[in-house]
C-alpha cells in the first residue's frame, strides 16, 4: 500500500518564512542599492572620460578650447561649451542610441534644446542615491578666470603639453543639478574659492578632470582654498588671487 504524506503549513509556519524572508531582504538592499550607485557613478566617470576625449578633439580640429560661452553680436549667450562637445560624443560605445542633435541654429534655451537636455542630463550631471545620507546631485562645471584654462574673452586656451598637466584641473564636479547642462552657466575661481572656505563639498568630495586625461577623486584637504587654486591654474600662472 502506497501512503501519501500531505504537508500542510500552520500559520505560525508562514509568518516565520515570511520573516526569514523580510530579513534577507533587508541584508540583500545595500548591496543591491550599492551596485545601482556604482552603476550610476561609474557612467558618470565613463562620461567624463568620453568629455576629455572630446576636449581634445576639439582643440586638434580648432586649435584652442572651446569658448565656455558663445554668444551672439549683442553679447547674449547662446551656447555652453557643454554643446558645443556633443557631435563629439557620436563615436562613444556607450552613448550610441541616444538622441543627442542639439539645434545650433536656436538658443540654448529653444524648445528642442531644453528637452534634448532634460532627455540626456547624465551627459554632465550625477543623481544617486549614497548608502548613508541623502541623495547627492551634481554637475561639471568649467572654473571661469584669467588664470584657469577657462575665460570668456576671445583669448585662444590651449590642453598643455607638458609634462606635468597631470596636476592640473580641466573640470570639476560641484554640488548640486538644479539648472540643465545646456545652460551657459559655469562657475568663477573666487565662487569656488568661497564654496571651498565655506566647506560646501560633500563629505565624499568631488571628481575633478585633469588635463592630461585622468580622473581623481579630490578629498577635503586637497579642496583647501590655496591647494585648489594652485590645481586649477594653467601652466606658467602664478599665484594671484588673494585667499
Amino acid at each position: 500500500m502506497k501512503f501519501t504524506k500531505h504537508f500542510a503549513l500552520s500559520t505560525i509556519d508562514i509568518l516565520v518564512i515570511l520573516m526569514i524572508i523580510a530579513i534577507l531582504a533587508i541584508l540583500l538592499l545595500p548591496e543591491v542599492q550599492q551596485g545601482r550607485t556604482s552603476a550610476r557613478r561609474d557612467f558618470f566617470r565613463s562620461q567624463i572620460k568620453q568629455i576629455s576625449l572630446a576636449l581634445h578633439q576639439y582643440q586638434a580640429d580648432y586649435g584652442c578650447l572651446p569658448p565656455p560661452v558663445v554668444k551672439d553680436e549683442q553679447g547674449l549667450a547662446l551656447h555652453s561649451w557643454r554643446a558645443l562637445l556633443l557631435p563629439y560624443f557620436n563615436s562613444a560605445h556607450h552613448l550610441k542610441d541616444r538622441r543627442l542633435d542639439y539645434h545650433f541654429n536656436e538658443p540654448w534655451n529653444s524648445p528642442h534644446n531644453q528637452e534634448l537636455a532634460i532627455q540626456n542630463k547624465d551627459l554632465y550631471q550625477l543623481d544617486w542615491q549614497p548608502q548613508n545620507g541623502p541623495r547627492r546631485k551634481s554637475r561639471l562645471v568649467a572654473v571661469i578666470d584669467d588664470t584657469t584654462f577657462w575665460n570668456e574673452s576671445s583669448q585662444c586656451r590651449k590642453l598643455p603639453d607638458s609634462e606635468n598637466r597631470g596636476q592640473q584641473i580641466l573640470l570639476i564636479e560641484i554640488p548640486g543639478s538644479g539648472i540643465n547642462w545646456n545652460t551657459p552657466a559655469d562657475i568663477t575661481l573666487d565662487e569656488l574659492l568661497a564654496w571651498s572656505r565655506q566647506d560646501l563639498f560633500d563629505d565624499y568630495g568631488p571628481l575633478a578632470l585633469f588635463a592630461d586625461g585622468h580622473i581623481e577623486w579630490l578629498s577635503p584637504q586637497e579642496l583647501q582654498g590655496d591647494k585648489l587654486q594652485r590645481k586649477l591654474q594653467r601652466p606658467s600662472v602664478s599665484m594671484v588671487k588673494g585667499m
